[in-house]
């Protein structure tokens, strides 16, 4: 907003004040009408959490079309463990929910229960239905026995496991918000703590039956999909929402090296990983919940730190808006292209992943603009339809 003082024609006369008002034009997040959402919120969308839920899909995505063989080491293993971005969303979804529904509980009343459950199919399944019946499509046409499981197996366990959490939040969101509002501060530690030694708690276990070594994939894998197994995670990200409600601050200069290191921290665990039985346990949120953490306290905190600018460009927060269509439609279409895409080492394998990554993105963007966002606003304006009627 700029103020400007119009100035007076001669000394004599009166000097009148003239205010002219610049808006500037915040980027359109997954908050907007625009793009589909139909419930109130009574806080504004933090725009550089948007982008960084962008950023780490465009992680996943490019791990997934394959890195050109000319790539470093440390930067191939970094890309390979695509998997951390689980532990990223998860918090990240608990944050969000919490941000925007601090006092939803089992006892808000049917209707308020409902409108949430209703928000949040109408976010999910249209999409995830589309995506199947493309496969489905596909499938009766080509007929290849395990074709479809292949490529839409973590679309489908990560729908689920979205499911599941949205069913839960209601009753775990009531039981931070009473320890938060009993305890204070100390009932934030008491979240948190009770959260992290948790997680180090199912890696305990996980070890102790032999599921981190090098011949127990299916263990491990029973462990890794459990729903179960990623509420701590889901449930510190909800703590981090009443901190940030309850008006925490950081010093700009506090939050910048606050993520330079935690981004220091993920990098350095992330890209130097040798083993399986490491990757395994990498794969947990034990690891990762300390930076996740200190990544989307200081970005929501501190709007102006070099990392919450980067992600609040209308880029990365249309990455963000577009991240679940990104995310379900972009395997189909890379299975059609190949395996591994990006063969070579010259310039032109790189410029194929960037290629490749625009096409998975414009597909998204498709899918985004005439089916998700429309099929958001239909389902809730049916849901509201039906309460007039009743």
């Amino acid at each position: 907003m700029t103020t400007t003082t119009a100035p007076a024609a001669n000394p004599a006369t009166k000097v009148t004040s003239v205010t002219k008002v610049t808006s500037v034009t915040e980027p359109h997040g997954l908050t907007a009408t625009e793009n589909g959402a139909a419930l109130s919120h009574p806080r504004a969308e933090i725009l550089a959490l948007t982008g960084l839920r962008g950023l780490a899909m465009f992680g996943v995505v490019v791990a997934n079309i394959g890195l050109p063989s000319s790539v470093p080491g440390r930067l191939d293993n970094l890309f390979d463990t695509k998997w951390l971005a689980l532990p990223l969303f998860v918090m990240l979804s608990g944050f969000v929910l919490a941000y925007n529904y601090p006092q939803l509980s089992p006892r808000a009343g049917l209707r308020r229960l409902s409108r949430f459950y209703l928000a949040r199919f109408a976010r999910i399944v249209p999409l995830a239905v589309a995506v199947l019946a493309y496969l489905l499509v596909l499938h009766s046409a080509y007929g290849v026995d395990g074709w479809i499981v292949t490529i839409f197996k973590d679309q489908a366990w990560a729908i689920g496991l979205l499911g599941c959490l949205y069913v839960v939040f209601p009753a775990l969101v009531s039981m931070v918000r009473a320890t938060i509002e009993r305890n204070g501060f100390r009932g934030v530690l008491t979240v948190l703590a009770g959260a992290f030694v948790t997680q180090a708690a199912i890696v305990a276990v996980l070890w102790s039956i032999g599921g981190l070594e090098e011949d127990s994939l299916r263990v491990n894998t029973l462990f890794f999909r459990n729903p179960l197994v990623w509420i701590p995670t889901f449930v510190i990200g909800m703590a981090l929402a009443f901190v940030v409600t309850r008006g925490f601050t950081l010093k700009v200069r506090t939050a910048n090296v606050l993520q330079a290191v935690s981004i220091l921290a993920v990098v350095a665990v992330a890209s130097d990983y040798t083993s399986a039985r490491t990757g395994r346990f990498l794969s947990y949120g034990l690891v990762w919940a300390v930076p996740f953490a200190l990544l989307i306290l200081t970005v929501a905190v501190s709007r102006r730190s070099w990392l919450a600018r980067l992600l609040s460009t209308p880029l990365m927060v249309h990455l963000g808006v577009l991240g679940l269509a990104w995310f379900l439609f972009h395997k189909p279409v890379l299975n059609g292209m190949g395996e591994r895409l990006a063969h070579g080492s010259n310039v032109y394998a790189y410029l194929m992943v960037l290629a490749i990554s625009g096409i998975t993105l414009l597909i998204a963007e498709g899918a985004h603009r005439y089916l998700e966002a429309p099929a958001r606003a239909a389902v809730m304006a049916l849901a509201r339809r039906f309460d007039t009627r009743h």
